[in-house]
């Protein structure tokens, strides 16, 4: 089920689990009210591929060598 944000005019964002039928209707938790809804980016994962890494702002050409770069770094990702 996919999430989605809102926005309440007096409470501020929210977010809430829905249907896509039910979308336009994101009831504000607090008051009750629809709140406008907020298009935000998703999050979609990948296997590897080599190539710039942003998250890391260098190239990598291997896993290994990302996960290296990681642990110099003290970053943890998502497992492949």
């Amino acid at each position: 089920m996919p999430m989605y944000e809102y926005a309440c005019d007096e409470h501020g964002h929210y977010e809430t689990f829905m249907p896509i039928s039910e979308c336009n209707s994101g009831i504000c938790p607090r008051c009750g009210k629809v709140g406008t809804r907020k298009f935000s980016t998703c999050h979609v994962y990948m296997d590897f591929t080599a190539g710039f890494d942003h998250s890391l702002n260098t190239w990598v050409d291997t896993k290994a060598q990302r996960e290296r770069i990681c642990e110099e770094k003290g970053l943890q990702r998502y497992k492949d």
